[in-house]
């Protein structure tokens, strides 16, 4: 039985479940969100499943209380989508069930739950989790260049909308100076700097040049800079932890009565694996 539930709620049927559930949302959508008694089965079939395998994994695995801050990570993520897809079956019996019809959208999120199940995009899932805090330090920092922008633009530009780029309001000229980051800036720099009004041309031209090298040149490059730093670092962290454990292992190995020649010949050629490798990165 045990072994029947693992491979039910293992790593092969679980993601195809998981894109399936994804697929049928996809064709919810594209009929207007009119789900047929069909699909309806289906959204039935998926979450029993999901529930089934909730209880699996809270009784049987314990992940709710796991010393893996991951594993219980993951949980409490498929426990809060699982309950939502739960809610939104109820939907076809009420009278106004668009709200509620909501929660079915969120199903979605459980694509990404493949993070956690494939070794390959664990170890990308890994990266970019031991980058977060750069990337929230750097967008809170973008954050604050668009809003000093906004409100320098606003008083130069008198408050009004020029072109595509609007600062009538606070909002409004954020959402100008972001789009100015992620779109061509030429275009909105050229209309604001032929508009006839009575701005300087040279303040124009000061006020957009500034924006974009701040925004943009210095800061993605800051900020890719920083980002290779940290995950060579993150990877030279790795690699030399793993140098000490098998030299541990060797120096262990060569105090024991019983030396097992071929395991110490094997660790050390692991060890001059891993040294070549850390040197070939410096390098780079």
């Amino acid at each position: 039985m045990q072994k029947l539930l693992n491979h039910l709620f293992g790593d092969i049927i679980r993601p195809i479940l998981i894109v399936a559930c994804v697929i049928t949302l996809g064709v919810e959508a594209s009929m207007h969100n009119k789900v047929s008694g069909f699909l309806y089965a289906f959204d039935l079939l998926f979450v029993f499943y999901f529930i089934a395998e909730m209880l699996f994994r809270a009784i049987k695995l314990n992940e709710w209380k796991s010393d893996s801050k991951e594993i219980k990570f993951w949980f409490w993520f498929d426990a809060l989508v699982t309950f939502t897809c739960s809610i939104s079956l109820f939907s076809p019996f009420i009278e106004h069930p668009a709200l509620i019809g909501i929660f079915r959208i969120l199903r979605i999120l459980r694509l990404f739950r493949l993070f956690s199940i494939f070794p390959g995009i664990r170890s990308i899932e890994k990266k970019i989790l031991g980058t977060l805090e750069t990337v929230v330090i750097f967008g809170f920092f973008s954050i604050l260049i668009v809003y000093v922008y906004a409100v320098v633009g606003m008083n130069v530009f008198s408050f009004k909308q020029i072109g595509n780029m609007n600062f009538e309001n606070l909002y409004d000229a954020m959402v100008s100076m972001f789009v100015l980051i992620t779109n061509d800036w030429a275009d909105s720099w050229r209309i604001v700097r032929n508009q006839p009004n009575s701005t300087p041309v040279l303040l124009v031209d000061l006020f957009f040049f500034s924006f974009i090298i701040s925004a943009v040149i210095f800061t993605l490059n800051a900020f890719i800079a920083v980002m290779t730093s940290q995950i060579e670092q993150n990877f030279t962290s790795k690699m030399n932890t793993k140098l000490s454990s098998f030299e541990d292992n060797i120096d262990q190995l060569r105090q024991e009565e019983k030396i097992d020649t071929k395991l110490i010949e094997q660790l050390l050629k692991e060890v001059v694996e891993l040294r070549r490798m850390l040197e070939d990165n410096k390098k780079r």
